[in-house]
């Protein structure tokens, strides 16, 4: 069995999540939906801007038992 991780800088899959200003996102998030309709296993990998101090990612995303760590100097 093969898992992906897919790395994109935004994924547009709500107007409601502040982290895409245009092609590359919806780009990303098309692949992720076309592998979601595939049943394959993938993890799309993001990051999410505090900016929008309105913004609360529990209101679009659950929370999962796993989790990856990632060292970054």
């Amino acid at each position: 069995m093969s898992y992906f991780a897919f790395f994109s800088m935004e994924f547009a899959f709500d107007k409601g999540i502040p982290n895409y200003a245009g092609g590359l996102g919806v780009l990303s998030a098309d692949l992720m939906f076309s592998a979601a309709d595939l049943a394959m296993d993938v993890v799309g990998v993001s990051l999410l801007y505090y900016g929008d101090r309105n913004f609360k990612p529990e209101e679009f995303m659950n929370k999962l038992e796993a989790s990856v760590s990632i060292e970054i100097e």
